[in-house]
């Protein structure tokens, strides 16, 4: 997909420059480090293990990529919505619930590596988007998954329960 990217970014002749940062470990990290050498985008990536300070990336970072196949209810996109970053993931699991469809994420097909560029340099080249995508994701992050909405949410709940009995 980086290499899709910076094969695009080439054909536009495009003057973005683009870092890609991929913090964490796995057990494919090995092969990783091979094809980035092997690809020469050296350059283009960085792999960071156990950083000290994850949301320094967070801080610093532009958009926001998660390609995990196996997700859940996914802390990594929570963490990247509450620093209004734009997301690109995977329709794996609970993403769908977490996010909303090109509002402030675009979903894509597992290993859909073509896609996830396009998108990728659709977020390049739109400052603007990227902005209105981040800011509605921290937004949608704040109604749904705030601590007074699961505190509110909590009461009804017992107090619904209550009414039953």
């Amino acid at each position: 997909m980086i290499r899709l990217l910076k094969d695009k970014l080439f054909e536009n002749h495009s003057a973005v420059s683009v870092k890609y940062i991929i913090v964490g470990y796995g057990e494919l990290e090995s092969k990783i480090r091979t094809y980035v050498h092997t690809q020469r985008l050296d350059e283009m990536v960085k792999i960071v293990i156990n950083p000290p300070n994850v949301t320094d990336y967070l801080e610093d970072g532009h958009i926001y990529l998660s390609t995990s196949l196996l997700e859940g209810l996914s802390n990594s996109i929570m963490e990247a919505l509450e620093f209004s970053l734009p997301i690109i993931a995977m329709n794996v699991d609970d993403n769908d619930k977490l996010v909303l469809e090109g509002e402030n994420v675009f979903l894509t097909n597992m290993k859909d590596t073509k896609t996830i560029a396009n998108k990728l340099l659709t977020l390049l080249d739109d400052s603007e988007l990227r902005n209105v995508m981040g800011q509605t994701g921290y937004a949608h992050l704040a109604n749904v998954f705030s601590i007074s909405t699961f505190k509110n949410n909590y009461i009804s709940l017992i107090s619904k329960l209550n009414d039953t009995n």
